[in-house]
Formats: C-alpha cells, structure tokens, sequence
C-alpha cells in the first residue's frame, strides 16, 4: 500500500511494520521515568562494581598502593557509564525484535490513522482503535517516528518512512491538541 493523505493532513493511510513496534517500545521504554530511574541505577550499578573489582584485583595481586588503583579503576568505570546506555538499548532493541518476530508486538499491516472533531482513529489488521482529544497524554517524534500516546506504554505510531505527509498530520495533530486544551471545560 503506498503512503497516502488527503490535503489537509486529518488522513494517512500506510504500512505497519513490527520494526516500527520495536522503535516504539524501545522509545517508550526508554522515555518512562521509572524506566529512565533503573537504567541509572543501573549505570551508577555497574561503574562502581567495576570500579572496586579494579581497586580490589590491583591492590591484592600488583600492590600498587589505593591511590593508583583508584586511578587505574576510573577507566573501566567511565567507559561502562559511556557504553552502558548504548548496549542497554540495543539489548533491549534485540529482544524486541525477537519478540516481534516469534509472537508479534502489535497489529501490522495496512493501517488508516484519521482526525476528526472527536479524537483519532486507527485500523490497522482488522483491529479498530479511537482516542479522544483528552485522552491524548502527549506526542512524541524521533527521526524516524511520531507516537501519539494513549497511555504509558500505548500509542498510535506514525513512520516517518511515509514522507511529509506523517509530518503535516503530525503538525495538523498537534494544531487540534493545542486549540483542544484552549477550550474552556463544559
């Protein structure tokens, strides 16, 4: 199905793929802030036990003296505080993907995402979804995606591979959220 919207950017028909639920776990996963407090953790975790695995092996097997071993173990520890967040998400991006490949993330296939005076509406595989203007927490893009959240870990995903068009929808999206949030309550 080639890429398709209308003039005014309320309609963009496309292609699914489980590559983009992998893109879009991995970037939930990784924008969560509890999510976000763990891999810290985790950095914080690992240069610190690396740290005094180097300060103990030097001064138990060379006799170096503390000091040297200290220095000696700063260089682990910053390259796991470098590396770390790299290989976590590519980690994490692996087992989406195998994920994705054995038991599926989602509904792929063509997919129709519209706007209307209501909310948005996705079909995608045969499986209908609608969200309200309210229930819409925020609107997220990366260089190769836009994800309109409905929740913390659900989305419509928008593939930027589908050229301008995901770009204006996503403009004209962001239009109606802001001119949503500007009306007085009823």
């Amino acid at each position: 199905m080639a890429p398709h919207s209308d003039v005014e950017g309320h309609h963009l028909e496309y292609v699914l793929t489980c590559e983009d639920y992998v893109a879009f776990n991995v970037h939930a996963a990784t924008t969560l802030a509890e999510t976000r407090r763990q891999l810290f953790q985790y950095r914080v975790g690992g240069a610190l036990g690396l740290a005094l695995l180097v300060v103990i092996l030097d001064v138990t097997t060379r006799g170096d003296g503390l000091a040297w071993a200290l220095v000696l173990a700063a260089i682990p520890a910053a390259l796991w505080w470098g590396l770390s967040p790299q290989l976590m998400q590519r980690s994490m991006r692996r087992t989406l993907a195998r994920i994705a490949d054995t038991s599926g993330l989602g509904h792929v296939g063509p997919t129709s995402l519209r706007l209307d005076a209501r909310g948005v509406h996705e079909e995608c595989g045969g499986v209908a979804t609608s969200a309200e203007w309210a229930e819409i927490l925020r609107v997220d893009e990366t260089a190769e995606h836009g994800f309109i959240f409905i929740g913390p870990m659900a989305a419509f995903i928008v593939p930027k591979t589908i050229g301008i068009q995901a770009d204006a929808f996503l403009s004209t999206l962001r239009a109606r959220l802001s001119s949503e949030q500007e009306r007085p309550a009823r």
